[in-house]
């Protein structure tokens, strides 16, 4: 196939060795990769891990390859990329002590990013820098079993941090992050934050808070596997109602995002097939409704294994 020839808005070549799995290619040395945004924004999106939401290569034979007529889907399916709002880090308790300055400082340096549920945002072993913060919608955490299975090890929501180790001298991702709804977060330089935090003793300790109330969970989670399997399911809804946040109509019920029984399934350590058929047995019982979106799940069920305390009446 010859390389298409539409005149590019910004091109720049990218080494072979750049280039991520999930590029098909069978070009030569490098590639020339054509992004459709303007010229202050090339860097900010090139920060974004280059796998299947990025550039696709077309041509075979060809030592260059310019992608400009696949460029603005290749854009879109990365993520929409705006201004961080300011307000949105000074009403943040990791940053609350930040002087004026180095809020200025990374406000500037910060972008919004909007993301559909499927949506990779961090690779593990990935190279690009940065670290978000969650606006709204829930996101996985996930490493890759010796045998290359998924193992969704955490979920993230609102309010919380990820990538943040990059700041701390970790030179590649330790996980891959995924929304798992849609995602909005903002991306901001790890410069910045490893600067203040030489400075700031506080912003060190809320860190190190946040990394230590993420390993709780995590504890948590881990106990549950030892639990029979409706227990285990149960804590993974319960999981993902708290991660989503949404708003409770009524006390009896637990508003449960909508999700691929599959990824529920591995999220509560169990196989598809058995996760379905818990599911459905929660259904059978009353104590749970997938008929509506969010999903509705029975508060007393939560009450039942421990994940919610009783209230007197």
């Amino acid at each position: 196939m010859s390389p298409v020839t539409h005149q590019p808005v910004v091109g720049l070549s990218l080494p072979r060795s750049l280039l991520l799995p999930g590029i098909e290619s069978e070009v030569g040395d490098r590639v020339d990769a054509t992004l459709p945004v303007e010229s202050s924004e090339w860097i900010d999106t090139l920060a974004q891990p280059i796998n299947d939401r990025a550039y696709r290569v077309f041509g075979s034979g060809q030592d260059w390859i310019s992608c400009a007529e696949s460029a603005p889907k290749c854009h879109s399916a990365i993520a929409a990329v705006g201004m961080a709002d300011s307000s949105t880090l000074q009403q943040h308790p990791l940053f609350a002590d930040l002087s004026a300055e180095q809020l200025t400082r990374l406000t500037q340096t910060s972008r919004s990013r909007h993301y559909p549920a499927g949506q990779a945002v961090l690779l593990e072993h990935d190279w690009s820098d940065g670290y978000y913060l969650i606006t709204a919608g829930v996101a996985k955490v996930a490493i890759a079993s010796s045998g290359g299975a998924e193992v969704i090890v955490g979920l993230l929501g609102a309010g919380e941090l990820f990538g943040e180790l990059r700041a701390l001298g970790f030179e590649s991702r330790t996980a891959d992050v995924t929304a798992l709804t849609p995602l909005q977060v903002i991306h901001l330089q790890s410069m910045p934050l490893a600067q203040a935090l030489q400075v700031e003793p506080q912003l060190g300790l809320r860190l190190a808070q946040g990394l230590a109330r993420r390993l709780l969970e995590t504890n948590r989670r881990f106990v549950y596997r030892s639990e029979d399997a409706t227990a285990r399911i149960v804590e993974a809804l319960d999981c993902l109602a708290q991660k989503a946040a949404l708003p409770q109509l009524t006390s009896a019920w637990q508003p449960v995002p909508a999700i691929n029984v599959s990824i529920l399934g591995s999220l509560a350590g169990m196989a598809r097939e058995t996760a379905s058929r818990e599911l459905s047995a929660l259904e059978k019982r009353g104590l749970l409704d997938r008929m509506s979106d969010p999903w509705q799940l029975s508060v007393q069920t939560l009450i039942r294994y421990g994940l919610r305390a009783a209230v007197n009446p």
